[in-house]
């Protein structure tokens, strides 16, 4: 993922390079600080490699935020960033708003290889009208965690459906619950933001 995640930001940033014909560019990003720290090194072999200073311009954690850090210098038609990191979410918008360029005359100069990415994804998220104007880093898939000691503690199996679910939450937390005031079974993002209407979706 880590090697994937290198080409795919040397890929995007000589594109931007090529269009730009600046000497620096700017890439904005956020994340934790070892996110951060992936980041600060893959542009480092980016200039090994091309000799294209990259400023890292950090943006903030929460989704809506970096979202406006965004959003901010596009409308204000700024130059910088050149290329930055944005949520799936956003991709139709700023696509609509003509502030994506067209990966896909790049993609196929350099004869990229697409195969290291799903092309469900590529399909449904990264094109617009025909244009390849993104290119997926990350790929958020929802995985569901459960505790083997307590499902063989109360004599249960792995659930299948969302009945079960509920089913065999309650009676774990119910017993759990007589040691630990605190215990919950079930625990989610739940809070009221992105990830709240992410996962009731």
């Amino acid at each position: 993922m880590r090697r994937t995640g290198f080409w795919i930001v040397c890929v995007a940033l000589a594109f931007a390079a090529c269009t730009s014909g600046k000497p620096e560019l700017v890439f904005s990003v956020g994340g934790a600080p070892t996110e951060l720290e992936f980041w600060q090194k893959a542009i480092s072999r980016f200039k090994e490699k091309t000799g294209i200073t990259v400023r890292l311009v950090r943006q903030p954690i929460d989704t809506d935020q970096r979202r406006q850090s965004i959003l901010v210098p596009l409308k204000a038609e700024i130059k910088n960033p050149d290329i930055f990191l944005m949520d799936i979410a956003w991709i139709p918008q700023f696509a609509a708003s003509g502030w994506l360029q067209d990966l896909r005359p790049y993609v196929e100069k350099d004869a990229f290889d697409m195969s290291v990415f799903w092309k469900n994804i590529i399909d449904s998220a990264d094109t617009y009208n025909g244009k390849l104007i993104a290119l997926p880093v990350y790929i958020d898939a929802g995985v569901f965690y459960y505790r083997k000691d307590l499902l063989k503690k109360y004599g249960e199996s792995v659930p299948k459906y969302w009945e079960e679910v509920v089913k065999i939450g309650r009676k774990v937390q119910a017993k759990e619950r007589e040691k630990n005031s605190k215990f919950y079974a079930f625990v989610w993002q739940g809070g009221q933001y992105e990830g709240l209407i992410c996962d009731f979706l």
